[in-house]
């Protein structure tokens, strides 16, 4: 892995490009990619094939369960997975493995009672990985494209792939990105209480010290945004700093201007959050985001040392990109051993909504991490 001041933004238009020059003899690629219904799915890989290079495919299906939403989806995922079977056709030399991540457990209770499943998807999704260390050795490059995966899923994922990768490994993150496809994808019978992602766990139980709250917020969301400062709440005396995060510059010049207006009551007006808190953060480079929320932490963990120890939690309701820049700066914050963490809600699955006459441009980002 590269430390975090080697990182790299790889363009879409750039990528075959990149990775041909960078190639050598000797190396073998995995590429991991999630199966699902988002539109986005296929383009990493399209673009990955046609720089001819030795590379084998994981597969991953999510079983979200019988009852899910997105089974209406179904057909959608039908027919991107033809589409990646006509890319694999023509690499002959690939393999394929498929994984599968099933989302929840019967604990037992009899059927039709409330709290039968157990919400096991983050747990699966680090197994697939750590299951699979010695495989995944043998590989020279391991490419993750989260393009068609839920944000708990590649967050696990991800962050196992860094625990197990090994020093000389290189590793590459993969998103095909559209803030306004973000918006149409709504999941759906969202789980009441929000929960800290495995593998990005407080050391303790209770959150006492100094808690620092990073929002990373996106449109229409106002539901989920109460849902994790309720769990704040919850397990904390208080909220010490809420340092909501917007993005900007964005496709949209008038993003930021319009989530801070959307939210503007619960977080000024309710939750008494300082104007002067608020981080703006690039839409489009998750490491600026990075950077930020790093150089951000840091600087509270040292004006605030008298007080005791700062813990700092990160949420996201934003697009993957912006998620992708959250995910770094925790990693690299318990890496330099601060107490860091990650807050997710479990749903049942997704639904699209429909919008008429939309030219929707999609950015591929390659993040070479």
């Amino acid at each position: 892995m590269r430390t975090r001041f080697e990182r790299q933004i790889i363009n879409g238009e750039d990528l075959t490009k990149w990775f041909v020059e960078n190639a050598k003899a000797s190396n073998r690629y995995l590429y991991i990619l999630g199966m699902g219904f988002d539109e986005r799915m296929c383009e990493g890989i399209r673009r990955f094939s046609d720089c001819r290079l030795p590379f084998d495919i994981w597969k991953v299906f999510l079983d979200e369960g019988i009852d899910s939403p997105s089974k209406e989806l179904l057909r959608k995922a039908s027919e991107n997975e033809a589409v990646l079977d006509q890319i694999i056709a023509n690499l002959p030399d690939t393999q394929t493995e498929e994984k599968h991540i099933s989302f929840w457990q019967d604990d037992g209770v009899q059927s039709g009672e409330d709290g039968r499943y157990r919400f096991v998807g983050e747990i699966n999704a680090s197994k697939i990985i750590k299951h699979s260390e010695k495989v995944l050795g043998s590989y020279s490059d391991i490419i993750i494209d989260v393009s068609a995966l839920p944000q708990a899923i590649y967050l696990c994922m991800i962050n196992t792939l860094f625990k197990c990768s090994a020093p000389n490994q290189r590793i590459y993150i993969i998103a095909s990105e559209n803030y306004s496809t973000d918006m149409r994808i709504e999941p759906t019978q969202a789980e009441e209480s929000a929960h800290e992602i495995q593998g990005y766990t407080s050391p303790s139980d209770g959150i006492d010290g100094v808690l620092i709250w990073y929002p990373i917020i996106g449109e229409k969301n106002l539901n989920y945004l109460d849902k994790y400062y309720m769990y704040l709440k919850s397990h904390s005396q208080e909220i010490d700093e809420i340092c909501p995060v917007v993005p900007f510059p964005s496709v949209n010049v008038r993003r930021a201007d319009d989530i801070l207006s959307e939210y503007s009551r619960r977080l000024f007006d309710v939750w008494r959050v300082d104007k002067k808190n608020i981080i703006y953060a690039s839409e489009m480079n998750p490491l600026l985001i990075s950077k930020s929320l790093y150089e951000a932490s840091e600087s509270y963990a040292n004006a605030l040392k008298p007080l005791g120890e700062c813990k700092f939690v990160f949420s996201a309701i934003t697009s993957k990109l912006m998620t992708i820049g959250m995910l770094l700066a925790a990693f690299d914050l318990k890496t330099q051993g601060y107490n860091a963490s990650i807050l997710g809600i479990s749903n049942k699955g997704y639904t699209i909504k429909k919008i008429d006459n939309e030219t929707i441009q999609n950015n591929l980002i390659c993040l070479a991490v």
